[in-house]
């Protein structure tokens, strides 16, 4: 069981821990089990933070909660990934104090260029895309280096700190399990097609296991899942729009897409290079799919993402492929932002499966599913809510591409 801080302290707005002390001065926003504060370390030199409030309600949500905080420990200290900074227990919540990225998340940065930001223009800039995803690489390599799994990897997701320094966040739906029968997890333009539809690789004879107390029952691997939405990202990172809203057969760009998947050269520029290393994550069958070590090492090697050869171009045998769409979807809920919809790419991959099946840690027998529904109505102790106008404390609130 994980063990909390004993020099964490609450008291009305202030939180006391290891000598310092951080004031609740604004709202940010709400999550699915409390709301997002913004707080100010009054101790020493001053400086924002970010306070998770997450409320209990039964065993289930509370052990949801501390496997959340016991994952984020485990990962603080990369450069990569949101520092936890502290943890405060009372009867009613945990909150979580995180370090505050003032530049916001990656989603608002693709979007809506700002000349004071540490990425002023990314979509088309070579040299700023190779950084970002390096980046965002280099936290996924030590996460999965230590046996933590994403499932939900997306721009909004990934946090720009004050010097430009990229940092993964929200690890809430995050698995220290290698395999996992919990699908359904993540977010739909972001999800592999398998976590969507678990007889998906069955169906297509791909590689597939199964428990061995429950041969119906397929199981998937999560590092295989977050390889798949970082495919996703590597094209927001381009050209800022989706491939498609969700990877299943009733959409009809990816249905077109598991085709022929050279579907995704006739929808975007991209070079060689970037076909290559495209391919090497968006692989239907799972097991073919590259690890982020050896896509960190294909982006390092980059000299271009996007300036297609004329000896890559596609010989297109059909009219009917879906048309890009704008960057703002129409029909994707407010409460789902996304990178547009648009199409993108993927062909029969050369290279051999990354990760080693055969070396795969053994499965063990999954446990229930414990991802309750959201709190209806979440209240935290009152605190109120002080507005401040700064644009750049919006970027926890969930917005669309």
């Amino acid at each position: 069981m994980l063990s909390l801080p004993s020099n964490c302290s609450k008291s009305g707005n202030i939180f006391s821990s290891y000598n310092k002390q951080y004031k609740l001065a604004a709202v940010l926003g709400k999550g699915s089990y409390g709301p997002l504060y913004l707080a100010k370390q009054t101790l020493g030199k001053s400086s924002y933070h970010v306070i998770k409030c997450l409320t209990k309600s039964g065993h289930k949500v509370t052990d949801f909660h501390l496997k959340e905080i016991e994952l984020m420990k485990k990962l603080t200290g990369h450069k990569n990934i949101i520092a936890l900074e502290f943890i405060c227990e009372t009867p009613a919540s945990f909150y979580i104090g995180m370090e505050h990225c003032c530049h916001g998340d990656l989603y608002d940065a693709i979007t809506k260029p700002q000349n004071d930001h540490p990425y002023p223009s990314i979509t088309g800039n070579f040299e700023v895309i190779k950084h970002i995803f390096l980046e965002i690489l280099e936290g996924v390599i030590y996460s999965h280096g230590n046996s933590v799994y994403h499932r939900d990897l997306k721009p909004e997701n990934v946090l720009i700190g004050r010097n430009g320094t990229v940092k993964i966040a929200d690890f809430g739906l995050a698995t220290s399990n290698f395999w996992s029968d919990e699908y359904g997890c993540g977010s739909s333009f972001y999800m592999s097609p398998e976590l969507q539809d678990k007889h998906f690789c069955a169906k297509n004879k791909f590689f597939s296991c199964y428990s061995s107390q429950d041969t119906s029952n397929p199981i998937y691997c999560s590092p295989f899942a977050d390889i798949w939405s970082l495919g996703v990202i590597f094209i927001n990172l381009i050209f800022g729009r989706n491939p498609w809203k969700t990877a299943t057969m009733s959409d009809p760009t990816f249905k077109e897409f598991t085709k022929n998947p050279k579907i995704l050269l006739y929808l975007f520029p991209l070079s060689k290079t970037g076909y290559n290393i495209c391919i090497s994550m968006l692989q239907l069958d799972p097991s073919k799919r590259a690890s982020a070590s050896t896509i960190h090492k294909l982006v390092s090697n980059a000299t271009d993402f996007f300036s297609k050869p004329k000896n890559m171009t596609p010989k297109i045998t059909k009219n009917e492929y879906p048309k890009p769409q704008n960057i703002i979807d129409s029909e994707t809920p407010n409460s789902n932002r996304h990178p547009n919809t648009n199409n993108i790419i993927q062909t029969p991959q050369e290279q051999q499966p990354f990760y080693s099946i055969e070396a795969a840690p053994n499965y063990q027998n999954p446990k229930p599913i414990l991802y309750p529904p959201p709190i209806q109505n979440n209240k935290c102790e009152n605190i109120p809510n002080i507005n401040i106008k700064n644009p750049n404390l919006n970027y926890f609130n969930d917005k669309q591409f």
